[in-house]
């Protein structure tokens, strides 16, 4: 009896845990929908967290290119190439960054993140969802994500990234959809006539 009772705990246990993987997944793949427009998203945010301060600024993204300006630096991603530009220094750091590196500097690329080495959970609260993704192994540049999208629209709100030990906290101002062509996504010297460009590859 008691054995049976038990078998009966894990086998109700295990289906809550699928029935909540399969909503992570559904509400996941929802929000990369509503994210993923072949022409591009533009987006206006406020983030803070001792990674990169308190500051705010635009994010332009395209698939797996990105494109970050912010008060300080601007940071362009064409897939394959990453150019950094301090405004302070006028330097432009060229690097061809690992999928991690990458993975760190754009927070859209969550949508991503539960088929490659991250578990998935959601919970859902009064006016949102909250995705939740944990990596598999230690040692990850990202280590945890939260994530909270509209019900409706499912456009994220708010994403909360753990790099390395810190939390840094991502506030969306305005989101929309666009028609970004890639050179959105390339560093153009010529618009930048006095940045040294310093090549790290």
């Amino acid at each position: 009896m008691i054995l049976r009772r038990l078998s009966l705990a894990l086998v109700s246990w295990l289906i809550g845990l699928a029935a909540e993987a399969a909503d992570a997944t559904d509400v996941i793949e929802k929000t990369a929908a509503a994210v993923s427009n072949d022409g591009g998203i533009t987006a206006q945010f406020d983030i803070r967290g001792s990674s990169y301060g308190n500051t705010s600024g635009s994010i332009d993204v395209k698939g797996r290119m990105f494109h970050i300006a912010i008060k300080e630096a601007e940071v362009w991603f064409d897939g394959t190439t990453q150019w950094t530009y301090v405004k302070d220094t006028q330097e432009v750091n060229v690097v061809s960054p690992t999928e991690q590196q990458a993975q760190s500097m754009n927070p859209y690329n969550f949508i991503h993140m539960h088929k490659q080495g991250y578990t998935s959970a959601v919970k859902e609260k009064a006016d949102c969802y909250e995705i939740h993704l944990t990596a598999d192994k230690e040692g990850r540049r990202v280590e945890e994500v939260y994530v909270e999208v509209d019900k409706t629209t499912y456009v994220p709100s708010k994403i909360k990234m753990l790099l390395r030990g810190t939390w840094n906290i991502l506030t969306v101002n305005s989101f929309k959809k666009a028609k970004l062509p890639d050179s959105t996504f390339k560093f153009a010297q010529s618009k930048y006539h006095d940045a040294e460009v310093i090549d790290l590859r």
